[in-house]
């Protein structure tokens, strides 16, 4: 069996620097991308290109185009609303079910995640931000000490950190994420579980309006009729 051993350090390299770059939105949904041109910013070969390309289509960040070409994956707003329901429900359902083992263990954790996000945000540091913002989420989630639902949280995380990279556009979301977080855990901290449920469940509802609005006054997308009824539900709720 013959195997290109050369091409794969350069694919990963090639695969890192798109991923980052579309997570960041230097690349934004939509933006065809083409291998020639690619080639000539990176300095790297096409074969690799390639590679890293097709690992990104089976991740979903990127689809194939016509022309042999490749384009990033546009967003839909259902596609948020669902990953913000869905991690909304999973942290309750977590707090709900292992509160007295997230109290021990993991709040020194969460505290020292938000000391870190308070420093990226002096720092004007968002990726850094959005960094410890998913792994305070994560913290949430891992206490469940799931490994189907650590993967599953895993295999969406790239997702995640770009809708993150919208809904923090605004500097003033910094703030207002810390403030959030803190308040989740002072209701953790208390083994307060309904506050907690209700403070997680605020959270994930104000971030969705923020990227709302930054989506809609950005005219990424319009919105469908399915799509503001979603909206409208979230508003009664």
């Amino acid at each position: 069996m013959n195997t290109d051993t050369t091409s794969k350090p350069l694919t990963q390299e090639a695969y890192n620097k798109i991923k980052s770059m579309i997570i960041d939105l230097a690349f934004e949904p939509g933006e065809v991308l083409i291998i020639q041109q690619l080639s000539k910013r990176f300095n790297i070969s096409r074969t690799p290109l390639r590679e890293a390309l097709v690992r990104l289509v089976e991740e979903g960040l990127v689809i194939n185009a016509p022309g042999k070409k490749f384009k990033v994956t546009e967003f839909t707003l259902s596609d948020i609303l669902d990953i913000y329901d869905m991690r909304e429900n999973i942290e309750c359902m977590v707090i709900d079910r292992k509160l007295c083992q997230i109290t021990p263990r993991m709040v020194p954790q969460l505290k020292e995640l938000i000391s870190d996000m308070e420093l990226a945000m002096s720092e004007k540091n968002k990726e850094l931000f959005c960094d410890k913002d998913l792994l305070f989420h994560k913290c949430i989630t891992s206490a469940y000490g799931s490994k189907i639902l650590n993967g599953w949280i895993d295999s969406i995380e790239a997702k995640q950190q770009r809708i993150r990279h919208i809904g923090l556009i605004q500097e003033m979301q910094f703030e207002k994420t810390v403030r959030e977080h803190k308040e989740i855990v002072a209701a953790i901290e208390a083994g307060d579980a309904d506050d907690a449920k209700a403070k997680i469940r605020q959270h994930c509802r104000e971030t969705l309006h923020g990227i709302e609005r930054i989506l809609m006054d950005t005219c990424v997308f319009s919105l469908q009729p399915h799509e503001i009824q979603r909206l409208q539900n979230l508003e009664d709720k």
